[in-house]
C-alpha cells in the first residue's frame, strides 16, 4: 500500500527486488542495486524505470478475467441486467405469495430460491474482479463525480431484520416500506428516460416522500487504484447480496434507474457507504532472452466494509468523498459535481428552491378566490389583502352556515396540508380565535372535540365525521394546530407569526366565501392605537413597567395594527406617534398591508426624548393620500429605534388655524436633533434640520413673521427657514442673539417672504455647533411701523440705490441691506460680506 490503494507500484517491486533477487545473488557483485534493477528492467533511468513498472502491473491488471453480471443472472433473459438496474425488473417487482401457482407449504416468488446464484457470486466476488455493466447510468462519460449510488422504496422480504415487510407475505408485505435513511430532494425526469421508458424534461420535487434507503460507493480517478478497479465488486455487494438478497430491498425512484452514477440518480441529502478493502499478490517473471519481465496477478483477497470516511464519520457517502479528498484520490472538482446530487442532511428545502429558481420558478399555493377568503399567512405575496382584525373575523365566522375554518399548508407533511377547524361551542365574548390560530394555541374555551373539532376535509367537517383524536396546546407563540395529529402527537407543523421552528412557513387561513355577507362592525374615523394594540408583530417586547407600551424594536422588527380608518379621500394628513427614545439614529417606515412588504406611505425619523421614560408626542405626514379602511405596519430599520406608546392618525386639524402655536416636539422629520425632558429641541448643529408638517400660512398676505422662543447660550450661526424640506424654497433667515444661557428663554421675530397656503416648515442649521436650542414657534403677521430690524432679524432680498449710512428698507418684500457711502468700496464690499443674503455683489450697487 503506498497510501492511494495501489498495490503494484515502483516502489513495492524494487523492495521485492532487492530482497528477493538482487541480495540472495548479486549481492557480492561490484554492481549497484539501481544498475542491476534498471539493467534487468531495460530502463536507462529512474523515470524509465517507474514507466516500465506502471505498464507492467497495468498489462497483468489488464489481463485478469472479469466476471460480468450478466453470468448471474444468465438465465433471466438477456435484458435482466438492464431492467433490474432500472428497478424494473422481476426481483424488483415480485413479492412472496402463496397465492396460485404458490400454496402454503412451497410459496412462490421466493427471493432466495429466484436470486440464489448471488449468495454463490458473494465468494467470487471477494478474490476475483467485476466488470461494470455497460449501462447508460454508468457510462463513463457520465460519472464526473466517480460515485455510485442505489435507492431503493420498497422492501420484500420477511425476517431480515430490515424494513418493515413481514408474514404472512400476502397480507404483510404487501407494498412495504425500507429502513429510512436520507430525504428524497428531487428527480430530474430528462436524466434517465431509459430508467422508465418516459423521454420527459420536468421534475419531481418531494416534501415527505416516506422511507427511502439509499447506498453508495466511490472510486479513485487514478485507474490502478482499487477503489477503481474494484468498483463493479463494491456495485455487486451494494445492489445484488447486502441489498436485495440480505434485506430485500428493491424498485426503483420512478423517473430514475435504481442504482447508477449520482448524476442519473435522484438529489437525496445522504447516503450510506461500501468500500472495498483489497490485498493483491503479484509475480515477476524475467524473460530469458533479454532485459524485462512478465507480470501476473497471482491471488485477490477483498473484504467488503462500511467506508470510514472523514472526521470518524463512517458509513457516510459524503465524508467517505471527503476522505479521498482529503487522500488526494479525488479533486474537488469531482467533490463539487457530488455535491449537487447529496445535498446533506436538512438541505433538501434549500436544494428545491435552487432548482425552481433556475427552471424560472416560484413556489406558490393558488387558493380559490371564488370559493375561498384570504384571512391571514405566511409566504403569500399581497399581505394587504389579509384580515387581522379579529372583529371581522369573527362577525364573518358567525355569519357562516357552521363556523369552519381552513389552514392550508403547502410547506408541511401530508397529513396537515390540509386541514378544517370545525367550532362546536359559541365564542365566548373577550375570546380571541384568530389570535388563538395564529399565536397562541391555548385550551381556554378551545378544547378538542368540546368546542371544536378538526378534520382533513371539508366535507368530513361539515359532516362532523372522522375528527382528529390528538391536540396539545398552551405554548405561548406557537399557533395552530401544535402538535395535533389525526391519531397522535405529531411535532412541527404548526405557524407562528413570532417564533421560528414550525415548519408551517408557509400557510394561509381561508374562510368560505359568502357573498352575501356585510359587516355591521363601524370603525372610528382616526382611532388611536395603544402600542400593544397590534395584529401582528415580530421580535417587540412590552416595555417594563407597563402593559400598553412596546420596546425591543429593532432592525427588521414590525408591528401591524389591523383596520386603521383613514376617512374619505384628503382626510388624513399625517399620524400623531407617542414615542420615548433614549438614543439617537434610526428610522421608521409606515407601510400599509401586513409585514415588511406593502406599500411606504411615510417615514419618521425620531430624535431622542431625553431617555428611555420620557414620551412625547411627534406629528409627521403621510407621503400620498390614502382613503378607507386599511391595515398599517410599523417597520424599524435600525437597533433600538424608539419605545411606542401610542399614535393616531390625523387630519393636522390642530394645525387648522393660520397663528396655531406648535410645540419643538411636535415635528414631522428632524436630523441630528435631541429633545430634553421638557420637550424643547437641543443639538441644533449645523446642517441639523427639524421639520413641521401641514403648516397653514393662510392666504396671501396673511403671514409674514415667525414668532419664536428659542435659548442660546453661545455666539454664532444662523438658522434657514425654508418650505417643503431641508431642500426647499428658502422664505427666511434667523440669526440668534447669545439670550444669556441655554436654559434662558428669550422671544423674537423671525420675517418671511410672502408664503400662503399650506406646507411643510423646516429650520435649518447653519454655520455653528449649537445654534440654539427652541420651544415653540408660531406664525404673525407684522403689524408694526417700517422701521430698521433689531439685530436679531435679517431679511431676505434687496433693492439697490444710493444711500449714505442709511438702512434700507424694502416693504414689499421685508428685506435689507446695510451699505456704507459709495465712495467707500473697500469698506461696503467688506461690510457686504456680513449680509451674506443680500442678492447683489458689491459691483452691482451705485
Amino acid at each position: 500500500q503506498n497510501g492511494k490503494d495501489i498495490q503494484c507500484t515502483y516502489d513495492a517491486v524494487r523492495d521485492a527486488y532487492t530482497e528477493q533477487v538482487f541480495n540472495r545473488y548479486y549481492n557480492d557483485t561490484s554492481s549497484s542495486l539501481e544498475t542491476m534493477f534498471f539493467d534487468q528492467l531495460g530502463a536507462s533511468n529512474e523515470a524509465n524505470a517507474k514507466q516500465i513498472v506502471y505498464d507492467l502491473c497495468g498489462s497483468a491488471q489488464d489481463a485478469m478475467d472479469q466476471i460480468q453480471l450478466e453470468d448471474i443472472t444468465y438465465d433471466e433473459g438477456a435484458q435482466f441486467i438492464e431492467l433490474y438496474y432500472a428497478g424494473r425488473a422481476s426481483w424488483n417487482e415480485e413479492t412472496q405469495t402463496n397465492l396460485f401457482p404458490g400454496t402454503a407449504d412451497s410459496p412462490f416468488n421466493v427471493l432466495k430460491e429466484d436470486a440464489y446464484k448471488v449468495k454463490e457470486y458473494k465468494a467470487i466476488s471477494e478474490k476475483t474482479v467485476f466488470k461494470m455493466p455497460e449501462l447508460p447510468q454508468f457510462d463513463p462519460s457520465v460519472c464526473t463525480a466517480h460515485v455510485a449510488q442505489c435507492c431503493w422504496p420498497r422492501d420484500r422480504q420477511a425476517n431480515d431484520n430490515n424494513g418493515n415487510c413481514n408474514k404472512e407475505y400476502d397480507t404483510n408485505c404487501v407494498d412495504k416500506d425500507v429502513a429510512d435513511n436520507t430525504d428524497l430532494c428531487y428527480n430530474e425526469l430528462d436524466k434517465a428516460p431509459y430508467a422508465n421508458g418516459v423521454d420527459a424534461n420536468g421534475f419531481s420535487t418531494y416534501g415527505h416522500e416516506g422511507p427511502v434507503h439509499c447506498h453508495g460507493f466511490a472510486w479513485s480517478t487514478e485507474e490502478q487504484e482499487t477503489t477503481t478497479r474494484f468498483k463493479a465488486n463494491a456495485l455487486f455487494f451494494v445492489s445484488m447480496y447486502d441489498h436485495m438478497y440480505q434485506r430485500g430491498y428493491v424498485e426503483n425512484i420512478p423517473g430514475s434507474p435504481m442504482c447508477g452514477c449520482v448524476e442519473h440518480m435522484p438529489v437525496v441529502s445522504r447516503s450510506d457507504c461500501t468500500q472495498t478493502n483489497v490485498k493483491e499478490s503479484y509475480t515477476f517473471a524475467k524473460v530469458s532472452d533479454g532485459p524485462g519481465f512478465t507480470v501476473d496477478i497471482d491471488s485477490i483477497t477483498l473484504q467488503f466494509q462500511a467506508c470510514q470516511g472523514a472526521n470518524n464519520r463512517n458509513n457516510d457517502l459524503e465524508a467517505f468523498v471527503q476522505q479521498l479528498v482529503n487522500d488526494g484520490k479525488l479533486s474537488t472538482a469531482e467533490q463539487d459535481v457530488f455535491k449537487t446530487r447529496i445535498v446533506g442532511h436538512n438541505n433538501c428545502p434549500k436544494a428545491i428552491d435552487a432548482l425552481y429558481e433556475a427552471q424560472g420558478f416560484e413556489k406558490d399555493y393558488n387558493i380559490d378566490d371564488t370559493e375561498w377568503k384570504f384571512v391571514i399567512g405566511e409566504g403569500f405575496e399581497d399581505q394587504t389583502r389579509s384580515i387581522m382584525d379579529k372583529r371581522l373575523f369573527q362577525e364573518m365566522l358567525a355569519a357562516q352556515e357552521l363556523p369552519i375554518v381552513r389552514r392550508v399548508c403547502p410547506s408541511c407533511i401530508d397529513s396537515h396540508k390540509d386541514i378544517y377547524y370545525r367550532r362546536l361551542t359559541q365564542m365566548p365574548e373577550g375570546f380571541d380565535l384568530l389570535d388563538t390560530l395564529m399565536h397562541n394555541w391555548f385550551d381556554t374555551n378551545n378544547v378538542l372535540n368540546v368546542d371544536f373539532s378538526l378534520h382533513s376535509t371539508y366535507l368530513d367537517a361539515f359532516l362532523g365525521t372522522d375528527g382528529w383524536t390528538f391536540c396539545n396546546y398552551n405554548d405561548p407563540g406557537i399557533g395552530f394546530p401544535r402538535d395535533c395529529g389525526p391519531t397522535g402527537k405529531v411535532n412541527f407543523q404548526w405557524n407562528s407569526y413570532s417564533r421560528g421552528g414550525g415548519d408551517a412557513n408557509h400557510h394561509a387561513f381561508l374562510l368560505p366565501i359568502d357573498k352575501d355577507f356585510q359587516s355591521t362592525i363601524v370603525y372610528p374615523h382616526h382611532p388611536t392605537f395603544l402600542g400593544t394594540d397590534y395584529a401582528v408583530q415580530k421580535g417587540t417586547s412590552i416595555a417594563s413597567g407597563t402593559n400598553t407600551t412596546v420596546a425591543s424594536f429593532d432592525n427588521g422588527n414590525y408591528l401591524t395594527y389591523a383596520s386603521a380608518n383613514f376617512g374619505p379621500s384628503g382626510s388624513t394628513k399625517g399620524i400623531r406617534i407617542n414615542y420615548s427614545k433614549g438614543n439617537t439614529g434610526g428610522k421608521v417606515e409606515v407601510r400599509l398591508g401586513l409585514g415588511t412588504t406593502g406599500r411606504i406611505i411615510g417615514e419618521f425619523r425620531p430624535a431622542k426624548t431625553g431617555s428611555w421614560s420620557n414620551y412625547m408626542t411627534a406629528y409627521f405626514d403621510i407621503e400620498e393620500d390614502v382613503e378607507g379602511i386599511h391595515d398599517i405596519t410599523f417597520v424599524s430599520k435600525s437597533s433600538s429605534v424608539l419605545n411606542l406608546a401610542w399614535f393616531e392618525l390625523s387630519d393636522f386639524s390642530e394645525r387648522s388655524e393660520v397663528y396655531s402655536r406648535i410645540p419643538a416636539s411636535e415635528y414631522s422629520d428632524q436630523s441630528g436633533t435631541q429633545f430634553g425632558t421638557s420637550g424643547n429641541m437641543g443639538y441644533f448643529d449645523d446642517t441639523d434640520y427639524i421639520t413641521y408638517a401641514n403648516v397653514n400660512f393662510g392666504p396671501a398676505g396673511t403671514t409674514d413673521l415667525i414668532l419664536i422662543e428659542y435659548a442660546k447660550g453661545n455666539n454664532g450661526g444662523r438658522v434657514q427657514v425654508r418650505l417643503d424640506g431641508a431642500d426647499g424654497t428658502l422664505v427666511g433667515e434667523f440669526r440668534p442673539n447669545n439670550s444669556g444661557g441655554w436654559g434662558v428663554w428669550k422671544e423674537a421675530n423671525i420675517a418671511l417672504d410672502d408664503v400662503e397656503g399650506i406646507h411643510d416648515l423646516t429650520f435649518l442649521a447653519k454655520g455653528k455647533s449649537g445654534v440654539m436650542n427652541m420651544a415653540w414657534f408660531e406664525l404673525s403677521r407684522d403689524t408694526s411701523p417700517s422701521s430698521a430690524p433689531s439685530s436679531d432679524v435679517v431679511h431676505t432680498g434687496f433693492v439697490c440705490e444710493d444711500r449714505q449710512d442709511q438702512w434700507q428698507i424694502n416693504q414689499s418684500t421685508r428685506s435689507w441691506c446695510f451699505w456704507a457711502r459709495k465712495t467707500e468700496t473697500a469698506s461696503r464690499c467688506a461690510l457686504k460680506d456680513l449680509y451674506i443674503d443680500c442678492p447683489v455683489t458689491c459691483d452691482n450697487c451705485p
